[in-house]
């Protein structure tokens, strides 16, 4: 309700002012760049993580032969 023309208290808040970089930007962009990424190194390389894991397996193996 007004009072002599004056604003509720509710309305004397203050606001923060607009941004055009807002911190949800930010992590839609990172979520989007990882996604992208992990798509992209799919795309590239499909038989790359066969040629990773058995040199993995390979230098594991021969520590414990030791």
């Amino acid at each position: 309700m007004h009072n002599g023309g004056e604003f509720d208290e509710t309305h004397k808040k203050k606001r923060k002012p607009m941004g055009l970089f807002k911190p949800d930007l930010y992590r839609n962009f990172a979520i989007g760049f990882a996604l992208g990424a992990v798509i992209v190194a799919s795309q590239i390389g499909p038989d790359m993580w066969q040629q990773i894991v058995p040199e993995a397996h390979a230098a594991v193996i021969s520590v414990i032969d030791r």
